[in-house]
């Protein structure tokens, strides 16, 4: 799979899960709160010796069992990608920072579907990771942040959405001749 913006691109090699573990919960109230679910997320990020283009994303996702309130499953599943970045002209810093924050999404989406996988056929019925919020590597935060810009007054936006407007109209009458 290759994702890219531009000239960067992160390529997923292949990945593995070294550990899966679901436990169902006899405590759990089918009938109480269900959305209490709290989860713990670590990522680490480790580049392969002998090969300057290629990292290993280690994901871990287990349910914090101190801070949610009846869950239906007490769980672990632990995901290892191997990433290829292809811009050869990136520093090892940004390579890193690179795979951390692309492969993460791709990830956390594959640890997403293998608990919903897991827990289909389990008591409680599937269960299924909400949203987790995924903060950006430092470098990359301050990217983000200096090229943030301020949103276009409503006038501008009119402007432009009458701009496309027409544009797409004279693109219809030349279809249509």
């Amino acid at each position: 799979m290759l994702m890219s913006i531009g000239s960067l691109q992160v390529v997923l090699d292949k990945y593995f899960y070294p550990k899966q573990s679901v436990v169902s919960l006899l405590k759990f109230d089918k009938d109480g709160s269900k959305d209490q679910s709290k989860i713990l997320l670590k990522r680490t990020v480790t580049p392969i010796p002998n090969r300057s283009d290629m990292y290993a994303l280690e994901i871990e996702i287990k349910l914090d069992t101190e801070n949610s309130i009846n869950p239906p499953y007490d769980f672990e599943i632990v995901v290892v990608g191997y990433f290829i970045v292809a811009d050869k002209e990136l520093d090892s810093s940004a390579g890193e920072n690179l795979t951390l924050n692309w492969g993460s999404q791709l990830l956390i989406g594959a640890i997403r579907e293998r608990l919903s996988m897991l827990t289909q056929s389990a008591p409680w019925g599937v269960f299924n990771i909400n949203f987790i919020p995924i903060p950006n590597a430092p470098e990359e935060k301050s990217k983000e942040q200096s090229a943030t810009r301020p949103l276009p007054k409503k006038k501008e936006v009119k402007r432009r959405a009458v701009k496309r407007k027409t544009a797409k109209s004279k693109a219809a009458k030349k279809k249509a001749k």
